[in-house]
């Protein structure tokens, strides 16, 4: 069996890449180890220019002034090295990875995998990368955490407030109206959250 460091041997440049796209050899987010933090200025103050920067579709210009971006809880805007990377994937890699498949592409991908799951693990301070789920996304991970958490007969109750996506709010609704949980929402004053009404709200009965 062909090992990964077969997949080195590649060439490293594919016809048909978009221009300007380049092969990202290591996972943008995890080299020599460590995640790669934002862009700071030389003060040490956190470099908002610079972090938009990073984002193509920022640069675009709406009535005269530079692009706002507030529907990440939709769909995120992506980082040039990110579609940069996305980019490279399809075109040259493309693979299965989850240790389904043993052949170099597959190999090459289960290893970036794992490295990503490494990184998100550093990232978050778990106790080991184990404890890294990957989801499609905010709504299958909610949907996912409502329907297999160990809800007990003395402790179904469940707080959320009403500032939640409704991609987060309506697996917990459901699963009320099922019977499955006890459903608390929180209310908010004008958008704020009053996080000493949140906690009168928690007792013992509390699972999520």
């Amino acid at each position: 069996m062909r090992r990964l460091r077969d997949a080195r041997s590649l060439p490293r440049t594919a016809p048909g890449l978009p221009r300007g796209l380049r092969r990202v050899e290591t996972h943008a987010a995890y080299q020599g180890g460590q995640v790669l933090t934002p862009p700071a200025a030389s003060s040490g103050v956190f470099d908002v220019s610079a972090l938009r920067a990073l984002y193509p579709a920022l640069s675009r210009e709406v009535d005269g002034r530079g692009l706002v971006y507030l529907d990440s809880a939709c769909t995120a805007l992506k980082p040039a090295r990110v579609a940069e990377r996305l980019a490279d994937f399809y075109s040259n890699w493309g693979g299965c990875g989850g240790k389904r498949s043993t052949h170099l592409l597959s190999q090459q991908v289960e290893t970036w995998f794992q490295e990503a799951r490494r990184a998100a693990a550093d990232f978050l301070r778990a106790e080991s990368p184990n404890e890294i789920i990957f989801t499609s996304g905010t709504t299958e991970a909610a949907n996912i955490i409502c329907g297999a958490f160990p809800y007990e007969p003395a402790r179904r109750k469940v707080v959320i407030t009403d500032l939640e996506h409704n991609a987060v709010a309506l697996p917990f609704i459901e699963a009320a109206r099922r019977g499955v949980i006890e459903l608390v929402i929180c209310p908010t004053d004008e958008g704020r959250l009053d996080l000493d009404r949140l906690a009168a709200l928690l007792d013992e009965k509390t699972a999520l």
